[in-house]
């Protein structure tokens, strides 16, 4: 994924998500995020990262108005890096065991 090292804005303008695991992989390498407000991305961002589903100005607008603005790429690189770290394996790994159990006892 050396891609994603590489580029400025990640992008996902989805009509429809779960909770995206390559959003989360860009989180991780601390890129800037513009993402629609739809299934489980906006527990993942601030809410002026994101845009409404199919809504292709807001796309545009937020991306011409985000793509120079290095002081808020900045601010965003850290914040998605440190929000990755919330969805670790030796953060989740436990969460995983203790649902495993809590259904064995069903």
């Amino acid at each position: 994924m050396s891609w994603l090292d590489e580029i400025d804005i990640y992008l996902q303008p989805s009509l429809a998500e779960g909770l995206p695991r390559s959003l989360i992989e860009a989180l991780s390498r601390g890129c800037p995020i513009i993402a629609s407000r739809c299934g489980g991305i906006p527990e993942l961002l601030d809410d002026e990262c994101l845009i409404r589903p199919g809504v292709v100005s807001e796309l545009r607008d937020q991306l011409t108005a985000r793509v120079d603005d290095t002081q808020w790429q900045l601010k965003q690189a850290r914040q998605n890096w440190t929000q990755a770290r919330r969805y670790t394996t030796d953060v989740l790994g436990p969460k995983r065991l203790a649902a495993i159990r809590e259904i064995r006892t069903m």
